[in-house]
C-alpha cells in the first residue's frame, strides 16, 4: 500500500485540486447543469445535454504530476473535472465527494484468457477458448468473482488521509459499467467468425452458450445485491457508453437499511458484436439473453456503437429502456423517426472526425453535421455525448469548439 504521509508531493497535489473541484461544485452552473439533467433523463428536458467523455487522458497535454500510481488515479479524476469545466465547457458536474471503486474480481466462464495487448494503445486480442463449441462447453469451470474488501479499504484510506477533509469519499461500482454484454463474452470466448458460423451451423449450441452467460450474469448481479455491493447510481453517477445518470425516478421504494438490488439503479447493456448479423439472428440468439439481464434494472440505456436501428424491432421490447445510443453506423434519420415522440432519449454520437482526425478542424462542416442531427432530431429528447475526440495534437480546445457550436446550432427551438 502507498503512503501519502510519505510523499508531500503527491498529497499536495491531490489537496489543491480538491479544493479547486470543492469550489466548482458550488457554483450555480453546477446547480442548473443537474437540474437540466434530471429533467432531462425524465423527457422533460429543455435544452439538449452534452458531455464529452475524457477517457484518454495523454492526449489532452496535462500530464499527471503525481509519481504514485493510486495518486495518479485519483489526480486524474480530479483532474478530469477541473478541465471539463475550465477548457471544455460541457454538461460535466463536478461533484462535492471523490469517487472510490470497489475491487471487484470476475473471472468470466472461470478460465484464465490470454490477452495480447498492443504495444501502444488499448488495442488487444483475447486469445479464444473455446474451439469445440458442443465439447468445450461441458469442460468450462463456471464464472468466478470475489470481492477484494482490503484492498478497497486501503483506496478509501489512500484518498481519505490526502483529502477527506475537503471532499468525502463516494463509494461506487464500476465493474458492472460494460459487464453486462452477453455477445461480447460470447466472441471473446471463441472468435466472432467462429460465433457467426456457428449460428448458422450449431444453433442449439448458441442458444446454450448464451443460456451460459446470461445465468452468470444474472448470478453476479445477484450476489452483489447479497453482498451489498451495488450502490444508488440517480445522481451525478456515469452510466457505460457515455451519459450521466440524474434522475428523480430511481429507487422507486425507500431502501432503508436494505440492500440495493438491481431494480433501484440505471443498467446498461450493448451488443456491439451483433453488428454483423441478420435482426432476425439478433432476435433469436442474442436479444433474449440482452433481456432476461434487461428486466434486473430500474432504467436501461442500451447499445453503444452498434446500429440500433437495424434491430429495433427487438430493442424497443426493452421495459425499461430510457437510453438508446445513436452512434455514427446508425441510421439517424430512422433513429430519429423510431424515437421521435417516445420517453426514449436519442444519445447522440457524434462522428470524432472533424474534432480527432485532422490538423484543422473544419468547423463549417462540424457544423453542418450538427444541424442535420437537430434537423432530425425535432421531435426527440437529445443528448450529445462525444467520444474519441482528443486529438494528437493534444489540443482540448478543439472539444471545447465542439461544445460551443452543439450549444449554438443543437438548441431546441
Amino acid at each position: 500500500m502507498s503512503n501519502l504521509s510519505n510523499d508531500k508531493k503527491d498529497r499536495n497535489r491531490l489537496r489543491e485540486l480538491a479544493k479547486k473541484c470543492a469550489e466548482i461544485s458550488c457554483l450555480p452552473e453546477t446547480e442548473e447543469k443537474i437540474k437540466a439533467w434530471t429533467a432531462h433523463n425524465r423527457c422533460e428536458g429543455y435544452r439538449p445535454m452534452i458531455s464529452v467523455q475524457l477517457d484518454h487522458w495523454s492526449d489532452i497535454g496535462l500530464p499527471l504530476q503525481c509519481t504514485d500510481t493510486l495518486a495518479q488515479y485519483f489526480e486524474a479524476q480530479l483532474q478530469t473535472h477541473i478541465v471539463a469545466h475550465e477548457l471544455v465547457g460541457d454538461d460535466t458536474v463536478t461533484p462535492p465527494y471523490i469517487r472510490v471503486p470497489v475491487v471487484i474480481n470476475i473471472l468470466p466462464f472461470g478460465v484464465e484468457q490470454e490477452v495480447i495487448r498492443a504495444k501502444e494503445g488499448p488495442g488487444y486480442h483475447a486469445v479464444p477458448f473455446i474451439n469445440d463449441l458442443e465439447r468445450d462447453l461441458d469442460t468450462l469451470p463456471g464464472t468466478t468473482y470475489n470481492y477484494d474488501a482490503e484492498a478497497t479499504q486501503q483506496h478509501v484510506d489512500y484518498i481519505t488521509d490526502a483529502v477527506g477533509d475537503i471532499l468525502p469519499v463516494k463509494m461506487i461500482n464500476s465493474t458492472n459499467d460494460y459487464l453486462f454484454t452477453p455477445s461480447r463474452w460470447a466472441v471473446e470466448s471463441m472468435t466472432m467468425q467462429k460465433l457467426y458460423l456457428a449460428m448458422v451451423e450449431e444453433p442449439d449450441a448458441i442458444h446454450r452458450l448464451m443460456q451460459i452467460i446470461g445465468d452468470d450474469m444474472i448470478a453476479f448481479l445477484h450476489w452483489q445485491e447479497e453482498n451489498g455491493l451495488l450502490f444508488l447510481n440517480s445522481g451525478n453517477d456515469f452510466i457505460a457508453s457515455g451519459s450521466f445518470a440524474f434522475t428523480d425516478e430511481l429507487p422507486r421504494r425507500e431502501i432503508g437499511d436494505s440492500p440495493v438490488l438491481g431494480t433501484d439503479i440505471w443498467g446498461h447493456i450493448n451488443s456491439q458484436e451483433s453488428v454483423g448479423i441478420s435482426p432476425a439472428m439478433y432476435a433469436e440468439f442474442v436479444f433474449p439473453t440482452c433481456l432476461r439481464i434487461a428486466e434486473l434494472f430500474g432504467l436501461l440505456y442500451y447499445g453503444c456503437c452498434e446500429p440500433i436501428d437495424s434491430f429495433w424491432d427487438s430493442i424497443k421490447k426493452f421495459p425499461n429502456l430510457r437510453k438508446a445510443s445513436i452512434s455514427p453506423w446508425c441510421n439517424e434519420e430512422v433513429a430519429g423517426q423510431l424515437l421521435a415522440d417516445s420517453k426514449i432519449i436519442y444519445v447522440r454520437k457524434a462522428s470524432p472526425e472533424w474534432v480527432a482526425w485532422y490538423d484543422d478542424m473544419n468547423e463549417d462542416a462540424y457544423i453542418e453535421h450538427i444541424k442535420k442531427t437537430a434537423r432530425l432530431t425535432r421531435s426527440c429528447k437529445t443528448e450529445y455525448m462525444l467520444l474519441d475526440t482528443c486529438t494528437p495534437q493534444n489540443n482540448p480546445f478543439r472539444s471545447k469548439k465542439a461544445v460551443d457550436i452543439i450549444r449554438r446550432y443543437g438548441a431546441y427551438d
